[in-house]
């Protein structure tokens, strides 16, 4: 049945998500993983699996707002509506266009100009989020089209969702090899 997870100290999660690992988001701009590590995805600097939460390596000055934990990999927002990845890069998920370099510590993701991130999701082995106005972007695996863009191209950067006309999407959630998005208007 369902166990209790046991953070350190004072630790109050905010945020939750994950596959074969689970990672949260803590109220003080924190961010703990705990599961599977085989590709860096529990962003400690190891790729040792850990039955209990360690704290991920947020880089400095960052504070994480959210988590979201794909297949082999992890991202997150912070307060400036900026997104970081870690773990498996083998497609792109991790969006920094380092050349599908596997990173065990959050990496900055390669931003679009003048765009800042409300949320964020991991799909198996892609990403998506919505900038402040309602557009979604992913980027990794888009072998079955779930990058939204028309195609079936990898892409290693954030790429714009082909969005239909007059729709704001509200919220977006990736799943195995599929996305789908809710609009302002409820569809």
């Amino acid at each position: 049945g369902p166990r209790r997870v046991r953070f350190p100290g004072d630790v109050v999660a905010t945020s939750l998500d994950g596959y074969y690992h689970v990672c949260a988001a803590d109220t003080s701009g924190g961010a703990w993983c705990w599961g599977r590590d085989t590709e860096g995805q529990l962003g400690n600097g190891s790729t040792i699996d850990s039955v209990a939460p360690v704290a991920v390596r947020v880089p400095d000055g960052a504070s994480f707002t959210r988590v979201a934990a794909g297949g082999y990999h992890s991202c997150a927002l912070d307060a400036d509506g900026a997104a970081w990845c870690w773990g498996q890069d083998l497609r792109g998920q991790l969006g920094d266009g380092d050349g599908q370099r596997d990173r065990s510590v959050p990496g900055a993701v390669a931003m679009p100009s003048d765009v800042t991130f409300l949320t964020i999701t991991a799909g198996f082995d892609h990403t998506c989020a919505l900038d402040a106005g309602g557009a979604a972007w992913c980027w990794g695996d888009g072998s079955s089209g779930q990058l939204g863009d028309g195609g079936s191209a990898d892409a290693p950067v954030p790429v714009a969702v082909t969005m239909p006309d007059d729709v704001i999407f509200v919220s977006i959630d990736a799943g195995n090899a599929h996305t789908c998005a809710v609009a302002s208007d409820g569809a």
